[in-house]
C-alpha cells in the first residue's frame, strides 16, 4: 500500500507498507522517521499526533480503500515500524464492505543464491491534487544473510540483496518463492552501473516491539504472529525473553530430525549418526566463540555461546537414547516410541542373558547414572528450560574474559571450564554408545 501523509492538505507520498493483520501494517521505521522530521521542519515543532495525519491506500475491485493511522510503534534498530489502524466503515462482509487481505510473515531466512520479489511504489506522487500511484517489482538475488553486526546505519539483521530498490519502495514487501515476507525493503543503490546493491530488513528483531492493537494493553509483536490466522513460518525460532530481548534459533525445530519409526533399525542408526554429527557442529561452534573471547580479549557473544552448548546437549542428549533405542531393535525388545534406559535395561534382564551380560549391563548402569552421563542429561533438560548456570571470569580492570564454566549440576562445588570441559561430555557419550553397541550375548 502506498504511504500518504496530509497535513492541512498538504499531501505527500512518503513509503510503502503493506498488511499484516487487520488494523495492522508493516513499513520501515526510517519512513515513519521520515515524515515526522519533515512535519517538525515544515512547521517548526514536533506533534506528538504527527502520525494521525498519515493514509496507508488498499487498492482493490478497482477503488482505493483508505486505512487512516492512530498509532505507530517503531524499532529504529530493526528499521522497522508497525502502523495501527482505525477500523474503516468499508471493513467487513456487507454491502459495500470488503476485507482485505493480509500477507504471511516468514522469519525463515532465505538460502544465499535464492531469488526473491520486491514490491513497492517509487515515483508516487500527489499531481494537481490527484494520487498518481506506480507500482513496481524487482528480482533480486540473495548475496549474504546478516544475522547480527555492528554497523550503525544498516538493519539490526538485513539481506545484502542483488537488485534494485528505488527510492519509494522502503517499507515494501520482499516475498520468497512462496510469496511469504521474508523481509522488507530497506535501502538500495548502484555502485556501478549494472551492479545494484540493496538491504532488506529482517523481520525477527522487531517481534519484541510492544503493539497494542486491540486497545486493551501492549504485548510483544511476536505475540500475534504464534496462533491463528497471522501465524508465520518460523515462529517458533523467535523468543522474546522477560526483559524483552529477541533472540533467533539457528535452527528450526520443525526442521529437527523426528524419532524413527519403532523396531525400524536403519531409521534409528541413521538418528543416532545425525545426531552425534550435530553434537560435533555445535562443540565446534562453542568452540569458537569461546576462543575468540578468550583469546582476543573481546566480550564474550554469550547469546552465540548458549545457543551453541544448547544444541550441543540436545545432541548428545539425543544420540545416546537413539543407541538405546537401536539395541533395544537388534535385540528384539519392543521400543515403544521411547526408550528410558532402567525400562531397556529391565527388559534385557528379563530375557535371561548369560551371567557376562549381566556384568556389563550393571557396569552400563554405573556409566548411565554418573557423573558425566547423569549431566548431560541434566544440561539438556535445564537449556530446554532456557536455564544454563553459566559463569563467565573476567579479568580486573582491563575486563578481557579469562574463563568460561559451566556449574555442576550436581552441586558438588565443582566448575567446568570450557572449552575443555566440554569434550569430556562428548567422549563419555560416545564411549557409553560404543560399549552398548558392542554387547552381544553369545
Amino acid at each position: 500500500m502506498p504511504l500518504v501523509s496530509d497535513h492541512d492538505g498538504d499531501l505527500r507520498c512518503i513509503g510503502t507498507g503493506f498488511l499484516v493483520a487487520p488494523g495492522l501494517a508493516i513499513t520501515a521505521a526510517h519512513v515513519v522517521e521520515d515524515w515526522i522530521t519533515h512535519q517538525q521542519r515544515r512547521d517548526g515543532y514536533k506533534r506528538l499526533d504527527s502520525s494521525l495525519g498519515v493514509s496507508a491506500l488498499y487498492l482493490g475491485d478497482g477503488k482505493i480503500w483508505p486505512w487512516i493511522v492512530d498509532a505507530i510503534y517503531s524499532s529504529r534498530i530493526a528499521d522497522i515500524a508497525f502502523l495501527r489502524f482505525a477500523r474503516p466503515p468499508w471493513w467487513g462482509d456487507g454491502a459495500g464492505q470488503i476485507r482485505a487481505r493480509c500477507a504471511r510473515l516468514s522469519f525463515n531466512p532465505p538460502a544465499i543464491g535464492e531469488e526473491i520479489r520486491v514490491f513497492g511504489f517509487p515515483g508516487s506522487d500527489i499531481r494537481n491534487d490527484v494520487l498518481v500511484v506506480a507500482p513496481a517489482e524487482s528480482m533480486a538475488i540473495v548475496t549474504q544473510v546478516d544475522h547480527k553486526h555492528d554497523i550503525r546505519m544498516r538493519p539490526a539483521a538485513y539481506l545484502h540483496l542483488h537488485g534494485e530498490i528505488e527510492g519509494g519502495m522502503s517499507g515494501g514487501p520482499c516475498f520468497d518463492k512462496d510469496w511469504n515476507v521474508i523481509g522488507i525493503c530497506a535501502r538500495g543503490w548502484s555502485l556501478s552501473e549494472g551492479n545494484p546493491l540493496s538491504y532488506a530488513a529482517l523481520l525477527w528483531p522487531a517481534m519484541n516491539v510492544e503493539i497494542d492493537l486491540f486497545k486493551t494493553g501492549s504485548f510483544p509483536a511476536i505475540d500475534l504472529f504464534k496462533d491463528g490466522p497471522t501465524r508465520a513460518l518460523g515462529y517458533q525460532r523467535v523468543h522474546v525473553t522477560n526483559t524483552r530481548a529477541v533472540h533467533f534459533a539457528k535452527t528450526a525445530p520443525c526442521d529437527l530430525e523426528p524419532l524413527p519409526p519403532a523396531n525400524d533399525e536403519r531409521a534409528s542408526e541413521a538418528a543416532l549418526n545425525f545426531a552425534a554429527a550435530n553434537a560435533q557442529l555445535a562443540l565446534a561452534e562453542a568452540r569458537s566463540v569461546l576462543e575468540d573471547a578468550v583469546g582476543s580479549g573481546g566480550a564474550l557473544r554469550t547469546n552465540d555461546l548458549l545457543r551453541a552448548l544448547r544444541h550441543y546437549f540436545w545432541e548428545l542428549d539425543a544420540a545416546i537414547r537413539a543407541a538405546v533405542r537401536l539395541k533395544a531393535v537388534r535385540i528384539g525388545v519392543d521400543p515403544g516410541v521411547t526408550v528410558e534406559w532402567e525400562t531397556f535395561a529391565v527388559a534385557w534382564r528379563d530375557r535371561g542373558p548369560s551371567p557376562a551380560i549381566i556384568d556389563e549391563l550393571t557396569l552400563l548402569d554405573f556409566a548411565w547414572s554418573g557423573v558425566d552421563l547423569f549431566e548431560i542429561r541434566a544440561y539438556a533438560q535445564l537449556t530446554r528450560s532456557a536455564n544454563l548456570p553459566l559463569t563467565t571470569v573476567v579479568s580486573s580492570p582491563s575486563g578481557k574474559v579469562i574463563a568460561v564454566a559451566l556449574e555442576s549440576c550436581r552441586r558438588r562445588g565443582e566448575q567446568i571450564f570450557l572449552p575443555e570441559g566440554l569434550d569430556r561430555f562428548i567422549d563419555a557419550g560416545k564411549a557409553f554408545v560404543q560399549r552398548l553397541l558392542r554387547l552381544e550375548d553369545n
